[in-house]
């Protein structure tokens, strides 16, 4: 029996695909505690199959777009997923839930030598956030 493959195991959208695997069901997976400890999976049909990914989704626009969630808390499926630019995926995000007794003892924690990604982790919030408090240089109402 011949084995059919898709031909594009070397393109930017196989990469995105097996990343966005990755995070989702790999509990080793760098940035899995954003995404599959908080719950968030890939429908089962782009488990199984890239062909079916991109049947869903296309070809990536261009290289600035990567793959977004239109809503956030939803998981990785058709109708839940588009290549956004930057600038639309900035405009996406998350609200930051943090407050200003958070702020405070993120300061505190940093200041005392706790890692970054330790309280990233801890705080539900990225470790860019986590450096933007840290350093009193963030812009960010909590």
């Amino acid at each position: 029996m011949a084995v059919t493959t898709h031909g594009m195991s070397r393109t930017p959208e196989y990469k995105i695909w097996s990343v966005m695997l990755q995070r989702c069901h790999n509990p080793n997976a760098q940035g899995y505690p954003y995404y599959g400890a908080r719950g968030i999976s890939v429908c089962e049909r782009w488990r199984e199959s890239f062909a079916e990914f991109i049947a869903d989704v296309g070809r990536r626009p261009s290289a600035e777009h990567s793959l977004d969630r239109i809503e956030n808390d939803g998981n990785y499926e058709p109708g839940n997923c588009r290549w956004a630019t930057p600038k639309e995926q900035a405009n996406n995000r998350r609200p930051i839930k943090l407050s200003a007794l958070d702020v405070d003892h993120i300061r505190i924690l940093s200041n005392q030598g706790w890692m970054r990604g330790v309280l990233a982790k801890l705080f539900d919030v990225s470790q860019g956030h986590i450096s933007e408090i840290a350093l009193g240089t963030t812009r960010m109402t909590y």
